[in-house]
C-alpha cells in the first residue's frame, strides 16, 4: 500500500513539475496581451465590415502578417513551426481539414488575400446597385482565446445589425468568425481569417479571381 502511495505522489509530483515547464516555455498571456489582441481582432473586423457593407476606404493589409517586408518573412517561417502542432491542440476548430494546417507562409498569404478580396468584391456589389443603409451597427462577442508562445486563435461572433434604406424592417447577420494571430516584431498580426461566412466557405479551397468577377458583373449590368 506503501508502494501504491509512493507511487501515486511521484506521479503527482512529475504532473506538476510537467505543468510548471510548460508553464515556463510558454507562459500564459497576460489579461492587457489578450485584450491588445481582441482589440486588434475586432478593429480589423469593424474596418472590413465598414469596407464591404458602407463602402468605405479600409487597409485590410496593415496589422496582418501580409505587412510584413518579405526580407523579414524568414522569421515568420521560424515562428510558423509551431503552429499546426499549436492548432491540432484545439479541440473546437471550425474548419480543422484545411491547408492553413501547415507550416508554411504561402497558404496564410492567400487566406488574407480571399478575405480581402471577399471585401472588395461586396462592396463593389453594393456600389453598382446603390445599397444604403439607414443604420449599420457592428458588434463583436468573443468566446474562446487560445494562445501559446506566440501564437494564438481568437473565436468570436460579430453581429451586424442595420437597416436598409428602403426597407420597413431592421435586419441582421451574424458571422462566427476564428482568427489565427502570429506576434512579430513585439505586437500581433492577424495569420488568417476563418469562417462561417458562404463566400468563404465557397472559395477557402477553389480560389477566387477577384478581377474576372467584377468584369463578369459589370458586363452584366452593361447588357441590362
Amino acid at each position: 500500500m506503501k508502494k501504491k502511495l509512493l507511487s501515486s505522489a511521484l506521479i503527482l509530483s512529475a504532473i506538476v513539475l510537467l505543468a510548471g515547464l510548460i508553464h515556463a516555455v510558454y507562459p500564459a498571456l497576460s489579461p492587457s496581451a489578450k485584450r491588445e489582441a481582441a482589440n486588434l481582432v475586432t478593429s480589423y473586423l469593424e474596418e472590413a465590415a465598414a469596407a464591404r457593407y458602407l463602402c468605405q476606404a479600409s487597409d485590410l493589409v496593415q496589422d496582418t502578417v501580409a505587412s510584413v517586408p518579405a526580407a523579414q518573412r524568414d522569421e515568420l517561417a521560424r515562428l510558423l513551426e509551431a503552429y499546426p502542432g499549436f492548432r491540432s491542440a484545439q479541440t473546437e476548430l471550425l474548419y480543422p481539414e484545411t491547408r492553413l494546417h501547415t507550416a508554411q507562409l504561402a497558404p496564410f498569404l492567400d487566406n488574407l488575400s480571399l478575405f480581402r478580396d471577399c471585401v472588395a468584391y461586396h462592396a463593389y456589389l453594393h456600389q453598382s446597385e446603390g445599397v444604403t443603409y439607414q443604420f449599420f451597427s457592428p458588434s463583436y462577442q468573443v468566446m474562446s482565446f487560445a494562445a501559446e508562445n506566440e501564437l494564438a486563435i481568437l473565436d468570436l461572433y460579430e453581429r451586424l445589425d442595420f437597416q436598409y434604406s428602403d426597407s420597413d424592417a431592421p435586419s441582421s447577420v451574424m458571422t462566427h468568425y476564428q482568427i489565427s494571430l502570429m506576434k512579430h516584431g513585439g505586437r500581433w498580426l492577424i495569420l488568417a481569417v476563418e469562417s462561417d461566412d458562404l463566400f468563404y466557405q465557397t472559395y477557402r479551397e477553389a480560389g477566387f479571381d477577384l478581377e474576372r468577377e467584377i468584369a463578369g458583373v459589370a458586363g452584366a449590368v452593361g447588357r441590362e
